[in-house]
């Protein structure tokens, strides 16, 4: 997902493990040089964790607090 900032060059990108691992990550590159900026697990995330935004530099995460219904319930600011 590309920033939503016209003057970026950084896309953020969700990761995930195969079953049975189920886990996920989140990273941030940047297409002008290439390079990886950042890759981080945050702990408030699980496997039904879901990239939603990307916004001058902001990576916006949903979670699901109930794992046995599939819609988003928190909206998490995970980091910059």
């Amino acid at each position: 997902m590309p920033d939503s900032d016209a003057d970026s060059n950084l896309w953020a990108v969700e990761l995930r493990d195969v079953p049975p691992a189920k886990k996920v990550s989140f990273a941030v590159i940047d297409l002008k040089k290439p390079e990886l900026k950042w890759k981080e697990a945050p702990e408030a995330t699980d496997w039904w964790t879901s990239l939603t935004a990307f916004s001058y530099g902001h990576v916006y995460l949903h979670n699901n607090r109930y794992p046995d219904l599939p819609q988003p319930t928190d909206l998490f600011d995970g980091f910059r």
